[in-house]
């Protein structure tokens, strides 16, 4: 018997049974009944904590892991500028797309001018059949501004165009094609195509517009710096 449960047995005395009226041996045993619950609450108590400080993010860069929705990351960083607090529960993560980097039409040359086929309803040019094998299109090939434009998908955030090539009347591959893979629409262009392409991939499509029209995630979150949106996006895609 431990000291705990002898100076438990000491206090409600061992002749409780035998001596004490039934009416005051029942207002003393559920004390002591007590005292054993809070102990054992409180052994266990750092159990729970470990749990709940451990981070889902452990063993990631950046805000921590991949394929996260708008939901999940506002949940992990609800400032939105990329400082992350710990989970207290499971986060799930969605599939991975694919970077400005593969969407961008290969252009010059003999290789194949599209590392991936576009869906359907967004075209790099107006005639492009996704079932054909395409080579040797040169950058400044006119074909490239006749495909799906931005605006016709977007309403654009102020000042999002700054620092590249082209606006909001350019199409999706002039965009990819004449800028770098840090340009925020250019960006966006991927993230939509990867919504049309991968059910389960980390936005839907009507994510894509509403962080291109209001610069946030998810209504009510704070706008996003340009560098906090590249760190949403880049994680979306391997």
């Amino acid at each position: 018997m431990s000291k705990i449960d002898q100076r438990d047995r000491q206090q409600s005395g061992p002749e409780i049974d035998s001596v004490v009226s039934p009416d005051y041996r029942d207002q003393i045993e559920p004390d002591v009944r007590r005292r054993h619950l809070i102990r054992a609450g409180l052994a266990a108590a750092p159990v729970v904590l470990a749990l709940s400080g451990r981070s889902a993010l452990a063993t990631t860069t950046g805000c921590g892991a991949k394929g996260l929705s708008p939901l999940a990351w506002s949940s992990i960083s609800p400032n939105g500028d990329g400082n992350c607090v710990a989970s207290s529960h499971s986060i799930t993560r969605n599939a991975l797309g694919r970077s400005p980097g593969l969407w961008a039409p290969n252009t010059g040359g003999n290789a194949n001018v599209f590392q991936v086929a576009w869906p359907t309803s967004v075209k790099p040019f107006h005639a492009y059949n996704s079932g054909s094998s395409y080579t040797g299109i040169a950058s400044n090939d006119d074909r490239w501004a006749t495909g799906t434009k931005f605006d016709a998908i977007f309403a654009s955030f102020a000042g999002m165009f700054s620092g590249g090539v082209g606006g909001t009347t350019s199409s999706f591959s002039r965009i990819l094609i004449d800028n770098s893979a840090s340009f925020i629409p250019a960006k966006l262009c991927s993230a939509y195509l990867n919504a049309l392409t991968f059910a389960n991939y980390s936005m839907t499509t009507d994510e894509v517009k509403y962080l291109a029209l209001h610069g946030k995630l998810v209504a009510g979150g704070p706008v996003l710096s340009n560098s906090a949106i590249r760190d949403f996006l880049d994680q979306t895609w391997s």
